[in-house]
């Protein structure tokens, strides 16, 4: 009874997410998807719109935190992997990858969030979506149509043929966070029925806040 008790006490890492129970060089294929789409850095849902002739349509819709490192260690997690396992890459690709992964990684974005839209009608997005923080709206800001984790990281910044739209926030607006200790949540605001909603509490990787 005792060793029961023991072992219920001390759940099996099986039972923890990926960030949790793994390094992040031994995510796998799915780890990764599941951390790019359904996790606290990564929200999907079924965005409606309709058509010309009133044809509903459906497509998924994903949003990121794509500043946060854990977003970027998946990118490059799946970047990673082979895509044809009996395939062994020439020496300069590792290089390459070894080069674009430490930049990535170790690139800083104390200033601004980043967040990549993807999937869902993205046409129907006509200007920069706010992000409300505790009934505070934010606007994105005025940038170029780069991608900074994209630039940042070597490539692209989302799982390959996937189209997205990319929208940098301020950290700072008036010497003052947008995102302080009360906050609980932070929203993106989305042309479809359901916005994008991130719980702040749950979004801790190693310890600290990650967004």
């Amino acid at each position: 009874m005792a060793a029961i008790v023991v072992v219920l006490a001390y759940p099996s890492s099986a039972a923890l997410p990926p960030w949790e129970s793994k390094d992040w060089t031994q995510w796998s294929p799915k780890d990764c998807i599941s951390i790019l789409s359904d996790s606290p850095w990564a929200v999907t849902f079924l965005a409606y719109s309709h058509g010309a002739d009133g044809q509903v349509l459906m497509s998924p819709a994903t949003a990121r935190i794509s500043s946060s490192l854990v977003i970027r260690q998946a990118i490059m997690r799946m970047r990673g992997l082979p895509q044809d396992p009996a395939r062994v890459p020439h020496r300069g690709e590792v290089q390459r990858d070894e080069k674009a992964g430490t930049s990535c990684l170790d690139q800083l974005f104390d200033d601004r969030i980043v967040v990549t839209i993807g999937g869902g009608f993205l046409d129907e997005i006509k200007s920069g979506p706010e992000m409300i923080v505790s009934r505070r709206k934010y606007s994105p800001l005025l940038t170029s149509e780069d991608d900074p984790i994209a630039e940042a990281c070597g490539g692209q910044s989302v799982i390959r043929n996937s189209r997205s739209a990319v929208f940098v926030y301020p950290r700072v607006v008036s010497g003052k966070p947008v995102i302080g200790p009360g906050d609980k949540k932070f929203t993106i605001v989305s042309p479809w029925k359901r916005d994008f909603e991130f719980n702040v509490e749950k979004m801790i990787y190693k310890g600290k806040p990650d967004f």
